[in-house]
């Protein structure tokens, strides 16, 4: 089975000079938790992450000196403005080294690059353009499927 089989193809890209305000909202109304983003051909140059930009939203402090509980979360909006004057666009928080996969690539191979690396969703390319997305849930459901047809001898066997 290949990724072109259980690949979702339902998917947004952004540019590097997508502003963070876009982000959110196309997380806000999408089911995947990764963007890809896209030069003007098209080509895979990174992937914003929705835990990355949970991230930029909590307050930078060195947890460690400092208990959770001790931290102000009321002033989240704070948090937001701040984040929002660091990081305006794509390019200020984008992942730049990103491992994808090819759309003609076997699901196991997939798998083995999704556990590798902990990474949840992979953008699929195909000659280096992005074409879909394939998540940990599409993957598992692809090695069901082809573990269901092999006949393994039983234990007691």
């Amino acid at each position: 089975m290949f990724i072109r089989e259980i690949m979702a193809t339902d998917i947004q890209t952004v540019k590097r000079d997508t502003p963070i305000e876009v982000v959110e909202k196309i997380f806000t109304e999408s089911q995947h938790g990764t963007i890809p983003v896209v030069d003007e051909s098209g080509e895979l140059v990174g992937v914003v992450t929705l835990s990355t930009v949970i991230s930029l939203f909590m307050p930078h402090v060195p947890v460690f000196f400092q208990k959770l509980r001790d931290i102000d979360f009321e002033n989240f909006s704070e948090f937001r403005c701040s984040a929002r004057k660091t990081y305006k666009t794509v390019d200020d928080f984008m992942i730049r080294d990103v491992i994808a996969v090819d759309e003609n690539d076997h699901v196991m191979r997939a798998a083995l690059v999704s556990f590798k690396h902990d990474i949840r969703r992979l953008p699929v390319v195909r000659d280096g353009k992005v074409v879909g997305l394939v998540g940990r849930k599409e993957i598992w459901k692809a090695m069901s499927a082809i573990m269901a047809k092999d006949v393994c001898p039983s234990p007691t066997e």
